[in-house]
């Protein structure tokens, strides 16, 4: 097996960025900060969403177009900002240890939006059979709805490994990918199109699936994490233990694989877990699926009210001591949560198993989501565990995988 594919194209993108260390809330936690302000035409940008790759560490800009995501353990993150489906930036950020052994702050600088791209595709349908899976960007960990065609809507700029699976009406899965591809400035809010994937029968071959848990919980270490592997029916299969690094690897049958973790119970009331990560396992090839991790509810709200000025807290606000009071952050969907197309409708309160079209007996797991607030509105068929958006803010979910 060619294990020299795992060096992802992201790796490729650079990041300008200066470190610094001083008395914030993530220094208090021995934890560190990556900060930033986002502008779009030169102006500041307020309610960009500001996500964490494989993370809960999800917020808003502020009416200064500051952010700030804390408290973050050393290491690598994926960071993706994105405005609606106009605008959307992807940075590759290493938190550093600083001399003193603790993690360090990063500050990005002004980060200008550049236009976002709408990125399609299509794959060769296995003889006469409609297809209906998904396509995942290895990059951002972005998963979206795949009926022959798929689209990414609000993509960033940059480099993407993308992968394809399906399932026929005979229960087969089908894979292909991954086609490395790179998103252009100059590409910046128009359609692209991709070479359509040629798909293979998902057979006895294998190939890798990779992944990270770490922790950013005092007293909760990586280790005591659960973590779950499911199949695309939802059939858990079992995981090999994680070296000393906190990392995964298994070797997988190609086809759709879905990976959960979540706190031990003493500390599911406390702790908020990443959103199901969905994988493509391809033969001969490493999906570097990144790294989940866990993070304390309280922190994370705290550093939305993170502060280094009155004007970060909006006209009723005030900043006292590095924190806002009288602000309300803005609710706006994670930038890592896709927006919807071409879903299957499905009648049934929330969590009703319901059957995504084109797949034998609801093989994917779906389940039925439906509008916050409004349970009794007919929804969306979705893999349970999944969430879409449909206009940046609302976002539709289903409970996930047993």
């Amino acid at each position: 097996m060619n294990r020299t594919r795992l060096t992802l194209a992201a790796a490729t993108l650079s990041l300008a960025a200066c470190h610094y260390s001083y008395g914030n809330l993530a220094q208090s936690l021995g934890a560190g900060e990556v900060a930033g302000l986002a502008r779009s035409d030169g102006a500041s940008a307020a309610g960009v969403s500001v996500s964490v790759k494989g993370s809960a560490f999800d917020q808003a800009t502020r009416p200064t177009g500051r952010f700030a995501l804390q408290p973050l353990a050393a290491g690598p993150y994926t960071v993706l900002l994105r405005s609606g489906r106009d605008r959307a930036l992807l940075r590759q950020v290493p938190v550093p240890y600083g001399d003193d052994g603790r993690p360090e702050g990063v500050w990005l600088g002004a980060l200008e939006l550049p236009r976002a791209v709408n990125l399609g595709g299509t794959v060769a349908a296995p003889g006469d059979e409609a297809t209906e899976g998904v396509a995942v960007d290895e990059t951002t960990g972005l998963a979206v709805a795949l009926s022959g065609s798929f689209l990414f809507e609000g993509f960033p700029v940059g480099a993407h490994r993308i992968f394809v699976a399906t399932r026929d009406a005979t229960g087969a899965q089908w894979v292909g990918g991954p086609t490395v591809i790179t998103i252009t400035e100059a590409e910046g809010g128009t359609a692209k199109e991709m070479t359509p994937f040629a798909l293979h029968a998902s057979a006895s071959s294998t190939g890798l699936l990779t992944f990270a848990v770490v922790s950013s919980v005092e007293g909760l270490p990586a280790a005591d994490a659960q973590v779950a592997l499911f199949q695309a029916d939802g059939t858990q299969l079992p995981l090999p233990a994680p070296d000393s690094t906190g990392r995964y690897t298994a070797e997988l049958v190609q086809g759709i694989y879905f990976v959960q973790v979540r706190p031990p119970p003493a500390f599911a009331a406390t702790v908020d877990p990443p959103a199901r990560l969905t994988a493509v396992v391809v033969t001969e090839e490493v999906f570097d699926a990144g790294t989940l991790h866990l993070v304390e509810g309280a922190a994370r709200d705290a550093a939305q009210q993170s502060c280094v000025a009155d004007a970060d807290c909006g006209p009723a606000g005030a900043c006292a001591a590095q924190v806002c009071t009288g602000y309300a952050p803005p609710t706006v969907a994670p930038a890592t949560v896709p927006f919807c197309s071409g879903l299957t409708a499905c009648a049934g309160f929330y969590g009703t198993a319901c059957s995504i079209s084109g797949w034998q007996d609801g093989t994917l797991a779906g389940t039925c989501a439906v509008y916050p607030g409004d349970p009794f509105t007919f929804g969306a068929c979705l893999p349970c565990g999944a969430a879409c958006t449909t206009d940046g803010v609302t976002v539709l979910s289903t409970p996930a995988c047993p």
